[in-house]
C-alpha cells in the first residue's frame, strides 16, 4: 500500500511538471524571438521586409538567441503533450495531443534546420498549421463533452491564426507585396503560446482540487 501511495506521489509530480511544461515553454520561445528583434540590426531583421526566421540565419547577431529560443520552448513543450492525452475524453481530444506534439517538434526543428538548410519550409509548416488544427480540434472535443467555456476560447484561438494569415494574404492580393510577413508570424506564435498557458491553466486548477 505504501509502495502504491508513492507512485501515485511520483505520478502526480511528473504530472505537475508536464502542466507547467505548457507555461514554461511558450514564455521561453516567445521571449527568445521578441528579445531577437529588439536586438536585431536594421539590416538584419524588419517587421516590413523580413521573416521571423531571418533573425536564425548564421550570419545574424541573434543566431544563438533565436535558435537556441526555438529549440528550447518546443523541447521544454514535448511534455505537456502527456497532460493533454491523459485528460483526453475522446477521439478529438487524443487527436490534439498528437497534433499538439508535432507542432512543437515542428517548432524546435525550425531553430535546428535554420535558414537557408532545408527542409526549413516544411519544418516551419508543421508548426503554422499544427497549431490552428490543435486548438480547433481540441476546443471541438471540450465542447462535444460539454467543456464549452474552455472549449469555445480553444477553436477562439484557432481562429486567431486564421484571421492573421489571411489577413496577410488580403494584404498580398490587395497590394501585390508579401512584406510584413512576420506579422502574422508572430500573431501565431502568440496564440499558440497563450493557448498552452490558458489549458495549463486549467489543469492546474484540476490538480490543485484533486
Amino acid at each position: 500500500m505504501a509502495h502504491a501511495g508513492g507512485t501515485r506521489r511520483q505520478l502526480h509530480l511528473v504530472d505537475r511538471l508536464a502542466v507547467w511544461s505548457g507555461v514554461v515553454a511558450p514564455v521561453l520561445a516567445l521571449g527568445c524571438v521578441v528579445l531577437s528583434t529588439a536586438l536585431a540590426t536594421p539590416a538584419e531583421f524588419t517587421w516590413a521586409g523580413n521573416a521571423l526566421s531571418d533573425l536564425g540565419r548564421p550570419e545574424a547577431s541573434t543566431f544563438w538567441l533565436f535558435n537556441g529560443g526555438l529549440i528550447a520552448g518546443g523541447t521544454v513543450g514535448l511534455p505537456f503533450a502527456w497532460p493533454l492525452w491523459r485528460r483526453a475524453r475522446n477521439r478529438l481530444e487524443r487527436l490534439a495531443a498528437f497534433t499538439f506534439l508535432l507542432s512543437v517538434v515542428g517548432l524546435a526543428l525550425v531553430g535546428v534546420f535554420h535558414l537557408p538548410r532545408d527542409p526549413h519550409g516544411l519544418v516551419a509548416l508543421c508548426f503554422f498549421l499544427g497549431g490552428p488544427v490543435t486548438h480547433s480540434v481540441y476546443g471541438a472535443g471540450l465542447i462535444r463533452r460539454g467543456e464549452r467555456a474552455l472549449g469555445r476560447v480553444s477553436v477562439g484561438f484557432g481562429a486567431v491564426h486564421v484571421l492573421a494569415w489571411g489577413g496577410w494574404l488580403g494584404y498580398v492580393a490587395m497590394t501585390g507585396s508579401s512584406d510584413f510577413f512576420a506579422v502574422p508570424e508572430l500573431v501565431a506564435a502568440v496564440a499558440f503560446g497563450c493557448w498552452a498557458v490558458a489549458v495549463a491553466g486549467r489543469f492546474r486548477q484540476e490538480n490543485t482540487a484533486v
